[in-house]
This record gives structure tokens, sequence and C-alpha cells, in this order.
């Protein structure tokens, strides 16, 4: 029989890696995956079965232990974490190419 692995499985296992390592509980965790898909908490009450309070706690939670202000930080780093690993570049892969003539610019 014949395994396959694509780049979406390694990404999809170092997601899970990342928020092992961040301490958080099996039921943290299932709440972090959706919220890194995105998802609101009303919609990850629905989907898990819990109250909108108890997800919002758990949320809470999560924020905590990865030591991240927002959901879009939180999201951001665990990213970030996850595609410097799958690629293998301090930078995430994702650093911007700035021309070496560019100059800032001052708003006045």
């Amino acid at each position: 029989m014949w395994s396959v692995t694509t780049p979406l499985d390694d990404v999809s296992l170092r997601c899970q890696l990342r928020l092992e390592q961040l301490g958080l509980t099996l039921a943290e965790q299932r709440v972090a995956l959706l919220v890194l898909a995105g998802w609101s908490n009303k919609a990850i009450g629905r989907e898990l079965g819990r109250a909108e309070p108890t997800v919002k706690n758990q949320v809470a939670s999560v924020l905590r232990k990865s030591q991240r202000p927002s959901r879009a930080e939180f999201i951001a780093e665990v990213y970030g974490e996850v595609l410097r690993g799958v690629l293998g570049r301090s930078d995430g892969g994702m650093a911007a190419r700035v021309p070496q003539e560019a100059q800032p610019v001052t708003l006045r």
C-alpha cells in the first residue's frame, strides 16, 4: 500500500505539535484548531457542542498560554512557527524583498 504525504499533511501535524508544545489541554487544542481556521466562538460552540461562554473561556486560556493578546497574533505565531519548520527558514519563507535603493518615507 502506498502512502502519500503532502505539504498540507506536514502543516497540519506541525500545527498539532505546536499546540501541544504550548501546553494546551485536548479541549483547548480542539478550540485552537478552529480558531486557526478562523471560526467564531459561536461557530466553535455549535461544532463542539459547547456553550459560547465556555468557548470564550477556552479561547482566553489558549491566548494566555500562547502569550498572545489576540486571535490574530495567535494565528500569526502558530502559522509562523509551522511555516519556519516546513520551509526550514528562520523567516518562515515570507521575508519581503526590499530593493536596496528603497528609502524610508517620512510623513509630516
